[in-house]
């Protein structure tokens, strides 16, 4: 290569180079050029500066909200170079989740990279189904099997005490819904809480770390957002993928062999899989990444919810003490056993796990983008189609003008009188709308069969080794405690 070439070379990178700086810097101006309040945003990394390694995105975005929540119905964020508003009017949220949801799509990045599904047509249509399916009345049919998993969860606690009257309630959290999810939604064997070490347990770990992306994959989204989107949906690690396919391919041939209808999830995808309608049918591969997104979804949202209701009830002991008062009272009504009434007459346990999902909501934020340019009802403040929205639940949540002493564990906050004086959209800890948790009944169920089965025979409060208040994962978008969560437990 002459001198010459070498240097238009040079100058074609330097000059490469200027536009890329220049369209960066360009980029961080988005919100003040559109006259909306925003956060000054450091280089590349915007307003996310420090999450993962010093704070937890949900802190950000507490900071976030209290800052702007009085400005307009939404404020100007930057997600590295993203521009991103994070909605802070309620009309506004349940506008985006309700009323005008047909102009916003469900973006949760979470959800995303997990789910695998090929066609939106699909999903649609296989979300209708399992909503049809998740009814009282499935919830019904699979309680007597979820009751025998919580009483042998409380055996498993009663062999732990001779040895420790210090327990780690997120590992026994975690092998319980692991069960319950497994042998009772997808009738899959999981040996989880006669085996700490079963597959199951070990195929998710840690599985959210499995989902992260680096600082890098961060910024190929902003430039080639479509093309970083599509390679992430296929972005389940080979293992835990492999470990699936086997079981699900195994239990389909099973019940097709046999003939054998449950009516239950598999059903409904075996009934996908041999569908006559091409833009309905289901391949195997397609199946595996759908029971894997529900499953790893259900796990983490039952054993997170539960673990922190628990570690609230050992911290609380008034509360711990009035729920197995009612928990008593209602069972001694229905002879001791726990059917789905039984659990329907106990408002103080509703009450209880929706303070925890309040305080401790698993998701800090829900994603949505823009299928079209979209008004809202205030001038200027107007979002372009195909930009991603943030609605921070986790600081809606933590308002003091919504709940007074945020920090505070008051399940009263839930009784009729009060939930009738505040805003519909000001506790959403499983979303709302068409794109809500289609599994909201199911983890509800599960959290309170837990708490019924182990507090009318066990007390929990906090031992010298009780973390308060606990520590979380920063490197996970969710809320989830990190590392062992000792708590004090006494048989009554």
């Amino acid at each position: 290569m002459s001198e010459l070439e070498a240097a238009l070379v040079m100058y074609a990178f330097i000059g490469l180079c200027t536009l890329i700086y220049g369209w960066m810097k360009s980029r961080m101006l988005y919100w003040r050029r559109r006259g909306i309040p925003y956060e000054d945003p450091d280089f590349l990394v915007g307003n996310t500066k420090g999450i993962g390694t010093h704070k937890h995105m949900r802190q950000t975005l507490r900071e976030f909200y209290q800052k702007f929540k009085a400005s307009g119905p939404f404020g100007g964020f930057f997600f590295m170079l993203q521009p991103v508003p994070i909605v802070l009017d309620m009309d506004l949220v349940e506008n985006i989740l309700i009323k005008d949801c047909h102009a916003f799509d469900n973006n949760n990045s979470t959800a995303n990279t997990l789910m695998g599904i090929a066609c939106s047509l699909k999903e649609k249509k296989l979300r209708n189904k399992f909503s049809l399916v998740l009814n009282s009345n499935t919830i019904k049919q699979i309680l007597p099997s979820a009751v025998k998993v919580a009483h042998e969860c409380a055996n498993v606690l009663q062999e732990i005490l001779p040895d420790s009257y210090q327990v780690n309630v997120n590992d026994l959290v975690s092998r319980y819904t692991t069960e319950v999810m497994g042998s009772c939604v997808f009738e899959l064997e999981c040996n989880s809480l006669e085996d700490p070490h079963t597959e199951f347990l070990a195929a998710h770990k840690g599985i959210f770390k499995q989902f992260q992306h680096s600082t890098a994959t961060h910024i190929f989204r902003q430039f080639l957002p479509r093309l970083a989107q599509s390679l992430c949906r296929s972005s389940v690690p080979k293992s835990l993928y492999d470990f699936y396919f086997g079981i699900v391919q195994e239990t389909v041939e099973y019940r097709e062999i046999k003939q054998i209808k449950r009516h239950d999830f598999m059903d409904i995808l075996i009934e996908l899989k041999n569908s006559k309608d091409p833009n309905e049918r289901l391949n195997m591969k397609e199946i595996t990444e759908i029971v894997l997104t529900f499953f790893v979804a259900g796990f983490e949202a039952s054993s997170t919810t539960l673990c922190f209701a628990l570690y609230e009830l050992a911290v609380n002991q008034k509360v711990q003490n009035k729920l197995r008062q009612e928990i008593g009272e209602i069972l001694k009504k229905h002879n001791d056993d726990i059917t789905y009434e039984c659990m329907q007459e106990m408002p103080y346990m509703e009450q209880v796990i929706s303070e925890t999902l309040r305080k401790h909501a698993v998701l800090p934020y829900l994603e949505r983008r823009a299928l079209v340019d979209y008004l809202t009802n205030t001038p200027g403040y107007d979002i372009a189609k195909n930009t991603t929205i943030f609605i921070p639940l986790d600081a809606i949540h933590h308002d003091p003008k919504i709940y007074p002493e945020p920090e505070k564990f008051l399940p009263e906050r839930f009784e009729p009188k009060k939930l009738s004086k505040r805003h519909s959209m000001a506790c959403l800890p499983f979303g709302v709308g068409p794109s809500h948790c289609i599994a909201m009944s199911l983890a509800k169920m599960q959290v309170g069969l837990a708490l019924i089965t182990l507090l009318r025979d066990y007390r929990f409060s906090q031992c010298s080794k009780t973390k308060i208040p606990l520590d979380i994962d920063l490197s996970l978008s969710i809320i989830k405690p990190i590392g062992e969560v000792l708590l004090k437990v006494e048989k009554l």
